[in-house]
């Protein structure tokens, strides 16, 4: 009898030092969660903010490439306004000289 309590109290130890290795390898594994968990926290803010600035800069260079469609309109339109002026006045030039000549030889 006292031999199989002895068995006993020695199975009861090697299952104390068991459940404690059990607690301790729970409370690591606890600790890396906890960790880990933060730390996805983290990349997500950062990839939300990323996309934040993302969203930001498309907005800015949507603006830019409008704004700058603009200008190439308004030069095209000042580029035909100018030909067409030029155009013109060499016209009216051609004409007053020949006007001068014929002037000349009356």
């Amino acid at each position: 009898l006292l031999r199989i309590v002895g068995d006993l109290e020695n199975n009861l130890n090697m299952l104390a030092k068991a459940k404690s290795a059990l607690a301790a390898q729970l409370n690591d594994i606890k600790s890396l969660c906890d960790n880990e968990a933060r730390e996805r926290q983290l990349l997500l803010g950062k990839y939300r903010n990323l996309e934040h600035e993302l969203d930001v800069a498309k907005e800015a260079l949507d603006e830019e490439v409008a704004g700058r469609e603009n200008i190439l309109r308004l030069n095209s339109k000042a580029e035909g306004d100018a030909a067409a002026m030029r155009q013109k006045y060499e016209q009216d030039a051609v004409a007053k000289a020949e006007e001068l000549e014929m002037t000349k030889m009356k």
